[in-house]
C-alpha cells in the first residue's frame, strides 16, 4: 500500500474510535422513543440514498468508475461530525446520535450484501481492523473509564478530522483533474437533494427532526470510502469521496442558513 493508503486507514480507525467515544447506550434506547423517525432516517440512509445516487450516477456518468465512487459514499453511514451541524441547525441532537449509532452497523449489511468484498481486495480485513474494532473500543471505553473517555473524545475527533482532511488533500493532489469539476457539481447536487428531501420528510414527524435527519443523511462518513478505494488501489473511484467531502460541508452550511429562515 502507498503512504496515502496507510493514512486513509489510520484516519478511518480514528474516525470510528471517536464515533464510538461520542455515543452511548442510551442512544440505542432512543429507538423505542422515536421509532418512526429512526426508521425513516435509516430507510433514507440505507435504501433511498444509495438507489438515488446509483441512478443519478448511471444517467450522468455511465460506465464510469468515478460514479461508483459516489455510490460508495452513499452506502457509508452517518458521521459523528454531523452532530455539530445538527446543533447549529437547532435539530434534534438525540435523534442524530441514534441515527449515527444505528447506521454505523446497518451500513455494513449493505456493503457485504452487495458483495463488495469480492470487488475490493482487503475489504473484510479493513472493515474489521479499521472500522468495527475501533468503533467497539470507543463504545466500550466510556463504560470502563468514563472520565478517560470524556477527556479523549474531543481530542480524538480533532485528530480524526485532521487526518481525514489530509487524506482528502492527498487524494485531490494525486488524482484530481479539471474534468472532475462536473463530478464535484454532481456531488453538490446529491448533497442538496438528499438534505432537502430528508429535511422535508423529517419535518412531518415533528419539530427539529427534519434538520437532524437531513444533516445525518447528507453528511456521510467519507473516511470509509476513501480508505476502501485507496487500499484497493482504485484510483478512479477515490476522487469522488474526496470531492463529496467538500460538497457536503458546503451544502450543510447553506442548508442551515436556509432552514433558519423557515423556522
Amino acid at each position: 500500500m502507498t503512504a496515502t493508503a496507510y493514512l486513509a486507514v489510520i484516519a478511518l480507525a480514528l474516525t470510528m474510535f471517536a464515533t464510538g467515544l461520542g455515543l452511548r447506550g442510551r442512544d440505542l434506547q432512543r429507538v423505542a422513543k422515536m421509532p418512526g423517525s429512526t426508521v425513516l432516517g435509516l430507510a433514507l440512509q440505507s435504501l433511498l440514498m444509495p438507489i438515488f445516487v446509483a441512478m443519478l450516477a448511471k444517467a450522468i456518468v455511465p460506465a464510469s468508475s468515478e460514479g461508483f465512487g459516489l455510490v460508495l459514499v452513499a452506502l457509508a453511514p452517518a458521521t459523528v461530525s454531523s452532530h455539530v451541524f445538527v446543533g447549529l441547525a437547532g435539530g434534534n441532537l438525540g435523534l442524530a446520535r441514534t441515527l449515527t449509532l444505528c447506521s454505523s452497523f446497518t451500513s455494513l449489511i449493505a456493503f457485504f450484501s452487495l458483495g463488495l468484498d469480492q470487488l475490493f481486495p482487503g475489504l473484510v480485513q479493513l472493515i474489521l481492523l479499521a472500522y468495527v474494532i475501533p468503533l467497539l473500543l470507543g463504545l466500550a471505553l466510556p463504560l470502563l473509564q468514563a472520565n478517560l473517555a470524556q477527556a479523549m473524545e474531543r481530542r480524538m475527533m480533532v485528530y480524526a478530522s485532521a487526518l481525514t482532511g489530509l487524506t482528502v488533500l492527498a487524494t485531490l493532489w494525486s488524482w484530481f483533474e479539471w474534468g472532475h469539476i462536473s463530478l464535484f457539481f454532481l456531488s453538490l447536487t446529491i448533497a442538496f437533494c438528499c438534505g432537502l428531501f430528508a429535511w422535508g420528510a423529517g419535518r412531518m414527524l415533528g419539530a427539529a427532526k427534519g434538520e437532524a435527519i437531513g444533516l445525518s443523511l447528507l453528511m456521510q462518513n467519507f473516511a470509509l470510502p476513501l480508505a476502501i478505494t485507496w487500499v484497493a488501489d482504485a484510483q478512479k473511484m477515490t476522487v469522488a469521496p474526496a470531492l463529496y467531502a467538500i460538497a457536503m460541508y458546503l451544502a450543510s452550511f447553506v442548508l442551515i442558513a436556509v432552514w433558519r429562515r423557515f423556522r
